[in-house]
């Protein structure tokens, strides 16, 4: 059995910006989700199908370069308030968010920083 195109779910969890214990949750509530599979102590996510389905909650093609960010990074990003970042993106200056769970989050490819200063 190999593990080359896996991700643990430590890593998995990094790149989605959400807990190792919400990554589990979704597994058991979320059909689209990937299955996890376990292997010794560890849980691995296929990186492909994960990815896959990351991009089916963004509405965009998500790649493993790409940063998913929460408000507190665009936040420091922009250096603006969380009112502003949120009246920019009723305004439609900001790219809609993604929700995971009750979570907000962006992909850095969708933000154009030149569009909102």
């Amino acid at each position: 059995m190999t593990i080359r195109n896996k991700l643990s779910i430590k890593v998995t969890s990094e790149r989605a910006r959400v807990s190792a214990i919400t990554l589990i949750r979704l597994s058991q509530s979320d059909k689209s989700f990937p299955v996890m599979e376990k292997i010794g102590r560890s849980i691995f996510i296929d990186e492909g199908e994960f990815y896959a389905w990351l991009s089916n909650k963004a509405g965009i093609e998500v790649t493993p370069s790409d940063k998913v960010l929460t408000s507190k990074d665009l936040q420091e990003i922009y250096g603006k308030s969380y009112t502003w970042l949120w009246q920019n993106v009723k305004s439609h200056n900001l790219a809609q968010p993604f929700k995971i769970n009750r979570n907000n989050f962006w992909i850095d490819s969708q933000l154009d920083k030149a569009e909102v200063l």
